[in-house]
């Protein structure tokens, strides 16, 4: 009974996490919004509720069509450009993640996780999830880096390499746009 509800602490954490890389990359995809043809926002609302796989079909597309003049800064991409969301969503990342260290430690048996992983269809999806939601962002951090003129490729990695706390961190300490 207690290693199921640890074991259910661990999954809402790691659920919510999913949910916190939707809110990473629309910090980055809507100020890339207006470099590209297809709009990204629509894909962004779908990974709320579909993670990555609603973001799949437009990273299969998005360096296929460029627009060659850049739009004027709109309200919604210096509310993404902001410190104060990236801050916001730094203290939401770290919560949580401080959340699953806790029940981790109360009980750090992984095995019965890997034994969800295989028997259950939602933590296996999940788990999928969270992992090309991690791969595939730190091509999102190059590109930003670029826009902002900030092309340091030791900084880059140590944003990449450490999943979501990098991103986020990234996030609170990226350059504004000019």
């Amino acid at each position: 009974m207690y290693n199921k509800n640890v074991q259910k602490l661990r999954l809402w954490a790691v659920f919510n996490l999913i949910a916190v890389w939707s809110l990473l990359y629309t910090a980055i995809l809507l100020i890339e919004q207006r470099e590209r043809f297809i709009p990204s926002w629509p894909f962004i609302l779908a990974s709320f509720a579909a993670g990555m796989y609603a973001l799949m079909p437009y990273f299969s597309v998005r360096g296929v069509w460029k627009k060659k003049t850049r739009e004027k800064r709109s309200i919604i991409i210096k509310i993404a450009d902001s410190k104060i969301t990236a801050t916001a969503i730094a203290v939401l990342v770290f919560s949580l993640f401080l959340y699953g260290i806790i029940a981790s430690a109360i009980n750090s048996s992984w095995v019965e996780y890997g034994n969800l992983f295989i028997n259950t269809r939602l933590v296996h999806v999940m788990t999928i999830d969270f992992t090309f939601l991690t791969i595939l962002y730190p091509i999102l951090i190059w590109d930003d880096m670029k826009r902002r003129n900030w092309e340091n490729k030791k900084i880059f990695w140590l944003f990449a390499l450490l999943p979501i706390i990098g991103p986020t961190t990234y996030l609170v300490v990226r350059p504004k746009l000019k």
